[in-house]
């Protein structure tokens, strides 16, 4: 039975969270609890711990703190968070830190959080199996095979991996560029060419191994392509935060991956833009399943989603938004993926207006900018989303936190001045393209919102 303790400077919280959850069906047994990090960490000295639930602000020492003291001086111990969902930011560095997962505390049924305890409880036991699985492990046979190390973060240390080989093998290692480095068995330092003690000298927070066998002697250029569309478009997918390695062989490397079919591709697509998963749990899962289940082309459908989540950068209203495109590029696998929409679909959700609302105006953004060649205008957005003009006018403004005309606007300035820099068209077919006839209106309504003229930007 897995010890825990429960980390909140608030009491009536600590008291909720030791009364409501099951634990004891869990597997879990409550030992303790403490008002700020400072505590607990007294309170650990005392006894073993092999769950840390805490809050991430607290007086005296914060969660953040926590999270760092206890994987210095108890590896073995795995820390979850209890955070509200504002904590937004809070949540993506406690993660980073070494949190293995969070908790929402408020705006949630007792099922719900019972089902969030569950699984942090599933992860720990997974990842406990594995370790006992590789110490089982005995000593590998001569057979050929190799190593990909491919980071799973992108502040990853590149110098680690170097360290499992011998002093001749970061000149005969191939390392691609953000994707990883490959490097033959002999090439590693005697120790570790026990798969056992490579994965557990992995730190797998920065580093996910790959063992490759019956291993090919090809080109390098042809290796790092076979390499690259495995950790692009088969590991995308197949990645899992709580698996310690991955195993395949050189023929299934080789296998090119079935491409989704337009069709698929249109319903996962039709799926997305219902937004109905930004309120609902069941089809938020529903969505994510697909996606890893049918394998959609990666390129395609990540751009797909970053053309939304530009979208949102224009909500005023959630201050974060404009970090989000950011964090996009951050995200290398779509449990990553997963785990951060899970994050942005709490923001998304407005607690004044209604569901239906929101999930109109999240529609109605995702329409103008799909259709900018259009006259669309908030009269036609209205009939199509079902509300009336005047209201969705004040709904829109206390949403997005700007007038739907401004967010049309600047979409429209957007488009054009890519359009200006990317291609050679002419003016006028820009202009069509933003949804005007007139190329000089164009060019007066493009000066006013930017202070230019379309071919002075060109020009540049």
């Amino acid at each position: 039975m897995l010890k825990a303790i429960i980390v909140d400077d608030e009491y009536f919280v600590r008291k909720g969270f030791m009364h409501i959850i099951p634990w004891q069906e869990l597997g879990i047994e409550i030992i303790g609890e403490a008002a700020n990090g400072e505590i607990a960490l007294e309170l650990m000295k005392q006894c073993h711990v092999d769950l840390v639930l805490t809050d991430l602000t607290m007086p005296v020492m914060n969660g953040f703190e926590l999270i760092k003291q206890v994987r210095a001086h108890y590896l073995g111990t795995w820390i979850a968070v209890l955070t509200c969902h504002q904590d937004f930011h809070h949540i993506q560095e406690a993660v980073r830190l070494g949190a293995i997962d969070y908790v929402v505390k408020t705006e949630l049924e007792d099922d719900t959080l019972n089902k969030s305890i569950e699984r942090i409880i599933e992860r720990i036991r997974v990842e406990e199996k594995r370790k006992l699985e590789l110490q089982e492990q005995q000593q590998e046979g001569e057979e050929p095979w190799a190593l990909f190390l491919t980071p799973v973060t992108g502040e990853a240390d590149w110098e680690l991996p170097f360290e499992l080989m011998m002093p001749s093998g970061r000149s005969r290692a191939i390392t691609i560029q953000k994707k990883g480095i490959y490097v033959r068995r002999e090439e590693l330092l005697q120790k570790y060419t026990n798969i056992a003690l490579l994965y557990t000298a992995m730190d797998w927070k920065q580093w996910i191994p790959v063992i490759i066998r019956g291993v090919r002697n090809l080109p390098e250029k042809a290796i790092v392509q076979l390499l690259t569309r495995y950790r692009d478009e088969k590991l995308f997918f197949d990645f899992q935060a709580q698996k310690s390695g991955y195993e395949i062989d050189w023929i299934e490397l080789e296998t090119k991956p079935v491409a989704t079919d337009d069709a698929a591709m249109q319903v996962l697509k039709q799926q997305w833009r219902s937004f109905y998963w930004v309120y609902h749990d069941g089809a938020f899962q529903d969505l994510m399943d697909k996606v890893r289940e049918r394998r959609p082309a990666v390129a395609i459908w990540i751009e797909h989603l970053k053309n939304t989540v530009m979208l949102w950068r224009h909500f005023e209203s959630i201050s974060e938004s404009m970090d989000w495109a950011a964090a996009c590029e951050e995200l290398l696998f779509w449990e990553q993926w997963t785990d951060w929409l899970a994050l942005v679909r709490l923001r998304l959700r407005h607690h004044e207006l209604s569901e239906d609302v929101c999930i109109g105006i999240l529609r109605a953004m995702q329409m103008i900018s799909s259709d900018l060649q259009s006259s669309m205008n908030q009269t036609e957005v209205a009939r199509r989303i079902n509300l009336n003009r005047s209201y969705l006018s004040r709904c829109f403004k206390q949403y997005v936190g700007k007038q739907f005309q401004d967010v049309l606007n600047d979409l429209r300035v957007e488009k054009a001045t890519e359009l200006l820099a990317t291609t050679n068209e002419p003016v006028y077919q820009i202009a069509e393209k933003t949804g005007f006839q007139d190329e000089k209106y164009f060019s007066k309504f493009y000066k006013q919102q930017t202070g230019r003229l379309p071919k002075h930007v060109r020009k540049e």
